[in-house]
């Protein structure tokens, strides 16, 4: 599956997805994939200690560019309607959807894609490294990056990371949008079926991409009309073609808003 005909942002953007894991980005040069890049952080460390090891030992991607945004991949997060939105209120936002905060935590709030806000909790030390290395950042969120591409059949698009799955329904709109648990394919599985039976009348396919065991795809086969993995469309001189599935989320924060 590849995503039809995808317009590309104007000037240099790079974009990065982050988590407790690593970190995978690509770069964005005049309208076109340049680079794509891939991070992995120790395990057993907090991010903001990852964070910092992985930079004094020159492993994180330099500030290049004309601005860097982040997708954070976190299950502390919900979304809002942009129209409803009201910045004073983006902690209880978060405190409504299940999400606490700490006192060392800050609230960040990312631009408007196709109609929505997401909201995400992130503790302060790691936003402070961000912007002291990448300057003036925009965040976001997988979810959101789902969201730009739109797609206009019934699908569910589901990116997986190690233990949570983002998961988004579409049929002639977003019909379901959330961050949950996914450790297992059983988990997965479970999740699939969930929303399939919220909307029982739609014949929906199934977009994989993130994190993918080997066949995962084939095994949701069985039980779902259509299932692939989402391959962005990358020029010749950019690796990592066989497996774009796994920066698929990057690629697209590069798309034009729908």
């Amino acid at each position: 599956m590849t995503d039809s005909k995808p317009k590309y942002r104007a000037g240099r953007l790079l974009a990065l997805q982050l988590s407790r894991r690593g970190m995978t980005g690509c770069l964005l040069c005049d309208g076109a994939v340049e680079r794509l890049l891939s991070v992995r952080f120790a395990a057993g460390k907090g991010l903001a200690e990852a964070l910092r090891e992985a930079s004094d030992m020159s492993r994180l991607p330099e500030p290049v560019g004309d601005r860097t945004e982040i997708s954070l991949d976190t299950d502390r997060v919900c979304l809002v309607p942009a129209e409803l939105f009201d910045p004073s209120d983006a902690g209880s936002y978060l405190d409504v959807h299940g999400v606490s905060l700490d006192d060392a935590d800050e609230v960040l709030v990312s631009s408007e894609v196709a109609g929505a806000i997401a909201l995400m909790a992130c503790e302060g030390e790691v936003c402070a490294f961000l912007r002291r290395r990448y300057g003036e950042v925009g965040f976001t969120h997988p979810l959101l990056d789902v969201l730009r591409v739109g797609p206009g059949d019934e699908v569910i698009e589901a990116v997986l990371s190690r233990d949570t799955v983002h998961l988004a329904a579409y049929a002639s709109g977003l019909l379901y949008a959330a961050t949950l648990p996914c450790r297992t394919e059983a988990d997965l599985l479970y999740l699939l079926e969930s929303v399939r039976r919220m909307f029982p009348d739609r014949m929906f396919r199934v977009a994989l991409s993130g994190e993918l065991p080997d066949g995962l795809v084939r095994s949701l086969g069985r039980r779902f009309r259509r299932v692939g993995a989402v391959r962005p469309a990358l020029p010749g001189s950019v690796g990592h073609k066989e497996d774009s599935y796994r920066y698929a989320s990057v690629i697209r924060m590069c798309y034009e808003n729908r």
